[in-house]
C-alpha cells in the first residue's frame, strides 16, 4: 500500500522554505547531474489564480523509501522555471533532510511551489541525495486568465515567474490611499474543505493572500487583525496596528492551532460557537478606537446557527459590517452525483431558504438559466452558515467570493463601504 508515511510532506508545505537561486547557480546543478538513479513519480500542480491575484503552481513528488534505508539522507530538489517568451530562467532551490528511515515497502510524498504571471512556461524538476543519485522530469505550464477573470489586474507581471509568499502589493492601489480609516479584520482560521480537520499549508496560503489582497484592495489607516476558530471556540491571534510584515507570525499561529483534537470542555458547550463571536462583535462595539468597518474574512463555517443573528446592536454610527466568505465552486457534475443538490451533511440547523436573502445573483439564477456542463460551477441555493446569521443580524452584508474576480469586486465593495 502506498502512504506518504514517515516522509509526509503535505504539498506545498514545503514551498515556504523554497528559494530563488542565482542562475548560474541552478545551471550547474543541472549540468552536474548525473543521467538518473533514483526512482521517483512528479505530478505538477496545474497554476491556479488565488486571491492574492497570482497564479500559483507546483509539483508533488513521490519516490519510493526503500531507496533510503538508514540514517542521514538528503534531497536537494531544484525547479527550473523557463518563460517561453523571454529571459533567464528562474531556479527554486530546496533541501529536505529524510528521517531515519527502516525497511519498507511505503512511499515519500514531498510537494512545492512557486507563483507565476500569465504566460507559457516549461519546467524542468532535479531531485538529487546525498550520492548525487537522480530522478528528472519536465512539463508544460499554461497560466492563462479565464473568461470569468479576464478583468482582474494580476498582482505578478506576465512572464514572471517568483517565490511563493503571502504579501504582495497589488498595483492598482498605490501606498498611502487610505479611504477606510480604521479597519478590523476578523480572520476565520479554518479549512477550506469541511471535510477537513486541520488548516493545510495551502489553506494558509490562500487565507493570508486574501487577507493581504484586502489590506490592497481596501486601504485603512490603521488596522487590527482578530484570528479566530469557531470550532475550537477560541481566538487564537490578535494584533493592533497589523502591518503586511506580522503576515508571518499569523501563519505559524494558524498551524499552531491543532484542530483534530478538541478537548471536553469544547465537546460539551456546543454553543461555545455563538459565544465567542459575541465576545469578539461586542468588543469591537465597545472599543474606545472603534472601527469605521468590520470585516469576517474565512471559508464556509461547518455550522449555522440561528441565534447568532441575535447578537450585538449596532446602533446609530456604529461600524459596517461585512463577511467576505469563500465557498468552493460546486460543479453540477459533482452536485448530481451526490444524488441531487441538497445541502452538505456537514451543515446542520440549516435555515430554510427565506430565512434570509440571497446574498449574491449567482445563488437565485432561474432554471433556464441553470449550466448544463458537468464542469460549470453550480450553486443550487444558498447555503448560510453561522457568521452569515451574525452578519445578517448586524445589518451587514455578506460578499460570497468563489473566483479572484469575484473577490475584487467585493474589496471593491468594502472600500467604498457599500
Amino acid at each position: 500500500m502506498r502512504a506518504a508515511a514517515l516522509l509526509s510532506a503535505v504539498v506545498w508545505s514545503a514551498a515556504s522554505a523554497q528559494t530563488i537561486l542565482p542562475p548560474q547557480r541552478g545551471a550547474d546543478l543541472f549540468s552536474r547531474a548525473s543521467l538518473g538513479g533514483l526512482k521517483c513519480q512528479v505530478r505538477q500542480l496545474p497554476p491556479t489564480l488565488d486571491f492574492s491575484f497570482r497564479f500559483r503552481a507546483g509539483y508533488v513528488v513521490e519516490v519510493p523509501l526503500n531507496q533510503f534505508q538508514g540514517p542521514g539522507h538528503r534531497w536537494t530538489v531544484v525547479v527550473r522555471v523557463q518563460s517561453e517568451a523571454a529571459g533567464q530562467p528562474v531556479y527554486f532551490v530546496d533541501r529536505l533532510r529524510l528521517p531515519d528511515i527502516p525497511s519498507t515497502k511505503m512511499y515519500g510524498e514531498a510537494g512545492g511551489g512557486y507563483l507565476l504571471g500569465e504566460g507559457s512556461y516549461r519546467a524542468s524538476f532535479l531531485l538529487r541525495d546525498e550520492q548525487s543519485r537522480t530522478c528528472r522530469a519536465d512539463w508544460n505550464i499554461e497560466a492563462q486568465l479565464g473568461a470569468k477573470d479576464r478583468h482582474v489586474k494580476l498582482a505578478i507581471e506576465p512572464g514572471m515567474a517568483e517565490e511563493v509568499s503571502l504579501r504582495g502589493r497589488h498595483p492598482a492601489n498605490p501606498p498611502g490611499d487610505a479611504p477606510l480609516g480604521r479597519l478590523t479584520v476578523l480572520l476565520h482560521a479554518a479549512p477550506a474543505s469541511p471535510r477537513r480537520s486541520t488548516i493545510q499549508a495551502s489553506d494558509a496560503v490562500t487565507l493570508l493572500g486574501a487577507l493581504s489582497s484586502l489590506l490592497d484592495l481596501a486601504p485603512a489607516e490603521s488596522v487590527r487583525l482578530v484570528v479566530f476558530n469557531l470550532d475550537r471556540q477560541k481566538e487564537i491571534y490578535r494584533q493592533e496596528h497589523f502591518t503586511p510584515d506580522q503576515l508571518e507570525t499569523v501563519r505559524q499561529a494558524m498551524f499552531d492551532l491543532q484542530l483534530g483534537v478538541v478537548d471536553y470542555q469544547t465537546l460539551q458547550h456546543p454553543e461555545g460557537r455563538v459565544d465567542l463571536l459575541a465576545g469578539l462583535v461586542n468588543r469591537e462595539l465597545q472599543a474606545e478606537d472603534r472601527s469605521d468597518a468590520v470585516v469576517f474574512l474565512g471559508p464556509q463555517g461547518r455550522s449555522a446557527d440561528k441565534r447568532a443573528s441575535e447578537i450585538g446592536n449596532r446602533g446609530v454610527g456604529g461600524p459596517k459590517f461585512f463577511y467576505v466568505e469563500y465557498e468552493r465552486p460546486v460543479t453540477l457534475a459533482a452536485a448530481l452525483g451526490r444524488g441531487r443538490m441538497q445541502r452538505p451533511n456537514w451543515l446542520h440547523d440549516t435555515p430554510d431558504a427565506t430565512d434570509i436573502a440571497p446574498r449574491s445573483s449567482a445563488d437565485a439564477r432561474r432554471p433556464d438559466e441553470m449550466p448544463t456542463d458537468g464542469d460549470t460551477p453550480f450553486l443550487p441555493e444558498p447555503v448560510h452558515d453561522t457568521i452569515d446569521y451574525l452578519v445578517a443580524g448586524l445589518k451587514g452584508k455578506t460578499l460570497v467570493v468563489r473566483t479572484p474576480d469575484e473577490f475584487a469586486r467585493a474589496m471593491k465593495q468594502i472600500a467604498q463601504g457599500k
